[in-house]
Parts: C-alpha cells; structure tokens; sequence
C-alpha cells in the first residue's frame, strides 16, 4: 500500500442544543478548517433533539397559538441546514436515524389498518 496515507480525524462534538444554527456553525468551522470530508452523525438530532426544530416549532406554537403558521420561522432554517450541506466547499456525508415506516391499507374487513413497509429516516419529509 506505497503511497496511501491516512489522514487526521477531527470531531466537533456537538451538544445540545441541537439547533440547525449550532449544525451550521459546525459546518463553517470544518470549512474554515479545511477539511476535505465531513461526516454529520446523526443530522436527526436537528429535527428531535433538544433544541432541534421540532421543539423550536412546539415553541412558537405554543407562543402564537398556531401550530400551522409556526412552521414559517422553522422552514428556513430547515431550509438553510440543507443548502449549506448541499453548496459547502467539502464532501458531506450525512447518516440519519430510521423508524419503521407504517402506511394504512384495506385490511380483510373492510376497515384501514397499519402495515409496515419498511424503514423512514427521521427528519422532516422531503
């Protein structure tokens, strides 16, 4: 194996909160660093975790009472995690934690009944 050299291995531990601001700032850190190839486990923690954009979301519905419009301040910064990701100066690879995936079908007796159908990331859909 002339010739192959195995490089420095860098963490960035990231604790909570988990928002996409801290994900995103750990992002420019890396690419300050110049670091070629970044691995993101788990970007889950963004969507669940404490701080993540489902509890920024649970915030803001619980100030203005609209669960609905409380998407409006989470969207973008979902929206800028996945662009930086996408546009950033180095290879990304990003792992996500999975649940089982349920869809409701026609069970024997006419009723709507849950069948696993396999694996879902979580993270937002889309």
């Amino acid at each position: 194996m002339d010739g192959l050299v195995i490089g420095e291995y860098n963490v960035i531990e990231l604790r909570p909160p988990f928002s996409p601001k801290n994900y995103l700032e750990a992002i420019r850190v890396a690419e300050n660093a110049g670091i070629q190839f970044l691995i993101i486990d788990s970007l889950t923690h963004a969507w669940t975790g404490e701080g993540g954009m489902l509890e920024i979301h649970g915030n803001v519905a619980d100030r203005t009472k609209n669960s609905y419009t409380a998407w409006r301040e989470v969207t973008p910064l979902h929206n800028q995690l996945v662009d930086k990701i996408l546009q950033c100066d180095m290879h990304v690879m990003v792992s996500l934690r999975a649940k089982s995936e349920y869809v409701l079908e026609d069970g024997p007796n006419g009723k709507k009944m849950p069948v696993k159908k396999g694996m879902a990331p979580i993270f937002r859909d889309g």
